[in-house]
């Protein structure tokens, strides 16, 4: 990046005053992801849900039920074991 983040002393190394910025930065970003990841994660808006069904039994209601949860909770991954190709 042709700035220097980091300067080595004797008793190791410290942030630049560039460094210092770029840590605050990552700090903010990563804090407020890792955030909302644990908030997700937490009520179980994220997350993975595997279904087997036979297709026949792909029309009505189960796929009523699948398509609502992928609307309430996006952030999920849905996979079907038995499926006609799609999820």
């Amino acid at each position: 990046m042709g700035v220097p983040f980091f300067e080595r002393f004797s008793g190791g190394v410290r942030p630049t005053r560039p460094g210092r910025d770029v840590l605050r930065l990552a700090r903010t970003i990563l804090g407020g992801a890792l955030i909302a990841t644990a908030r997700s994660v937490h009520n179980s808006e994220t997350g993975r849900l595997s279904v087997a069904f036979c297709t026949s039994l792909s029309d009505g209601n189960l796929q009523a039920s699948l398509l609502e949860f992928k609307q309430r909770f996006p952030q999920s991954t849905i996979t079907d074991t038995f499926s006609s190709g799609t999820s």
